[in-house]
C-alpha cells in the first residue's frame, strides 16, 4: 500500500507540531508570498445550531458521528452525554478500523466495549489467516509498529518477497524515528532495501523507500537523490513525487514541495493518495492566498473513509490550529475532540490541546495536556514551551524558568522540529525566559533573555 510520506507527516511534521509549526510556516510564506487581502467572512465550515431543541441535536450528531453538533446542545449535562456517545462510538469506529484493542478501553459503555473488543479479535484472527499482509500494513499505518513487524518477520515469504522486504523496511524506519532509536533501526531498514534491490533493480518503489529511509537518518540530499532516482524509473510514481516534495519541506523548500504535491494530485485523479491532500491541507492553510484550497484539502482528508486514523487526527489538528487564528475557540475545541477519538495518545494533539487552552486562559489544563506530552516525548520542545507560557501565567516562575530553560536544552535534538522552525522556538522561549525575570524585577537578566529572543531570528 501507499502508507509512507504519512509517518514523517505525522511525527517530524505535522508540520511539526501542529500549532507551532503552522505557526512559523505561516509567519514564512507571509514574508515570500503576494499579499492577499483577509476575506470578510470566515473560510471554514461554520456550525450552526438551527435545532429545534437539544435532543434533535444530540440526535444528529450521534447519526453523524460529529462531536460539533454537540457544541449545540444547551443542557451542560446533555452535552457532555452526546459528547461521551459520539466518542464512544468513534472510538468503536477506529478500533474495529485498526484492529487494535487498546481503543476499545477508552469506550465508557461497558456492553460497547465487550463488543469492541470482541469485533477486534475476531477480524485480526480472520486476517491472520486470509490476508496477513493486509493486517501488518493496517498496523503500520497507525504506527503500531512492533505488531507489523512481529507479522513481517514471521512470515515465510519476507526473505525472497521485495514487496514484504519493503514493508519491513519501512516498519523499522518508522520505529526508529518514533523511539528515537534510528541508529539502531535504520541499519536494518538499509539492509532491507539493498536486498530488494538486487531482486528488483528497476524498481520505483525501492527507491522510493531508499529515499524515506534517508529522510529518517536524516540525510536529506541523498533521500532527494533517492526520489530523483524513483521518479527516473517512473516520472509519475506518486508516491515519490509525495516523498521528495515532503523531503523539500523538510529542507525548507516551502515552494518545491508546494510543486511536487500539487503534481502529485494532479495525477491522482481518483484521489487514492489522501496523504497528498493533507500535505497540502498543512501547507495551504500557512498562507492567507491559499487558503480555501488548504481548507477544502483538509476536508477531503476528512471526508475519507480510507484514511488511517494518525492522518486524520492530524488534520482536524490543522483545521483546529485555523479555527484558533480566527478565534473561535469551541469550534477549535471540538476538532480536537474529533482529533482525539481517532489517536487519543498523539504526542501532537496534547500539545495542540495545550496551546489551546493557553489561549482559553484555562492554565491548569494547559499544564495537564503538557505534560501528558512530555510524558510521551521528552524531547517536545513546542510542550515546554507551552508549559513555560502556563506556568508564567499562574506566576509559578520556578517551574516556568525550569521548563523554558528545558525547552532550549532539547530543541537542537527534537526530531519533530524542522531546522527552519528552530530558531522560533527558540526565540519563544527566550522571550518567556525574559518575561519571567521581568515580573521578578530582575532587569540584568531580562534584558539579556529578550536579546537572545531578538537574535534567534534574524537567520530567518
Amino acid at each position: 500500500m501507499s502508507k509512507k510520506i504519512l509517518l514523517v507527516l505525522l511525527v517530524i511534521s505535522g508540520a511539526v507540531v501542529l500549532g507551532a509549526l503552522i505557526f512559523l510556516g505561516w509567519q514564512w510564506w507571509q514574508k515570500n508570498s503576494v499579499e492577499q487581502p483577509l476575506a470578510e467572512e470566515s473560510l471554514l465550515p461554520q456550525i450552526t445550531c438551527d435545532f429545534v431543541n437539544d435532543e434533535v441535536a444530540a440526535d444528529q450528531a450521534k447519526q453523524e458521528k460529529k462531536i460539533e453538533f454537540c457544541v449545540c446542545v444547551k443542557d451542560y449535562a446533555a452535552q457532555f452525554q452526546c459528547k461521551e456517545a459520539v466518542a464512544n462510538q468513534n472510538y468503536f469506529d477506529q478500533a474495529r478500523q485498526q484492529f487494535d484493542a487498546s481503543l476499545c478501553d477508552h469506550i465508557v459503555d461497558v456492553l460497547l466495549q465487550q463488543s469492541c473488543r470482541a469485533t477486534v479479535a475476531s477480524g485480526i484472527e480472520y486476517l491472520k489467516e486470509k490476508d496477513l499482509a493486509y493486517l501488518a500494513d493496517v498496523y503500520s499505518q497507525n504506527n503500531n509498529y512492533d505488531e507489523a513487524i512481529n507479522l513481517l518477520v514471521g512470515a515465510k515469504e519476507t526473505e525472497t518477497d521485495a514487496k514484504l522486504m519493503l514493508s519491513l523496511a519501512l516498519n523499522y524506519a518508522d520505529k526508529g524515528l518514533m523511539e528515537h532509536k534510528e541508529g539502531e533501526y535504520i541499519p536494518k531498514a538499509e539492509e532491507l532495501v539493498n536486498k530488494a534491490l538486487s531482486l528488483e533493480p528497476d524498481s520505483a518503489e525501492a527507491y522510493r523507500v531508499q529515499g524515506y529511509i534517508y529522510e529518517v537518518k536524516p540525510d536529506l540530499f541523498k533521500s532527494v537523490e533517492s526520489y530523483n532516482k524513483s521518479l527516473e524509473k517512473d516520472s509519475n510514481y506518486v508516491l515519490s513525487l509525495v516523498g521528495r516534495g515532503h523531503a523539500y519541506n523538510l529542507m525548507g523548500d516551502l515552494y518545491k514541495a508546494l510543486e511536487d504535491f500539487q503534481k502529485a494530485a494532479e495525477l491522482d485523479k481518483d484521489k487514492q493518495y489522501m496523504f497528498i491532500y493533507a500535505n497540502l491541507c498543512r501547507l495551504q492553510t500557512s498562507r492567507d492566498d491559499l487558503l480555501a484550497d488548504g481548507i477544502k484539502n483538509c476536508q477531503i482528508v476528512i471526508a475519507s473513509a480510507a484514511v488511517g486514523a494518525e492522518l486524520k487526527s492530524d488534520t482536524y489538528q490543522i483545521l483546529a490550529d485555523v479555527y484558533v487564528w480566527e478565534k473561535k475557540f469551541n469550534e477549535a475545541l471540538a476538532q480536537l475532540e474529533n482529533a482525539r477519538a481517532f489517536s487519543p495518545q498523539n504526542v501532537n494533539l496534547f500539545v495542540s490541546f495545550a496551546s489551546l487552552y493557553n489561549e482559553k486562559e484555562d492554565y491548569a489544563k494547559a499544564i495537564e495536556e503538557s505534560q501528558k506530552a512530555l510524558a510521551i516525548d521528552s524531547l517536545k520542545t513546542a510542550a515546554y514551551r507551552a508549559l513555560a507560557y502556563a506556568y508564567l501565567k499562574t506566576q509559578d516562575y520556578t517551574q516556568a524558568e525550569t521548563q523554558a530553560l528545558r525547552g532550549l536544552e532539547v530543541v537542537e535534538n527534537d526530531p519533530s522540529l524542522l531546522v527552519p522552525s528552530k530558531p522560533y522556538f527558540i526565540q519563544q522561549l527566550n522571550y518567556i525566559l525574559a518575561d519571567i525575570f521581568a515580573a521578578k524585577g530582575d532587569k540584568e537578566k531580562e534584558a539579556q533573555y529578550k536579546t537572545a529572543g531578538d537574535n534567534a531570528m534574524k537567520t530567518q
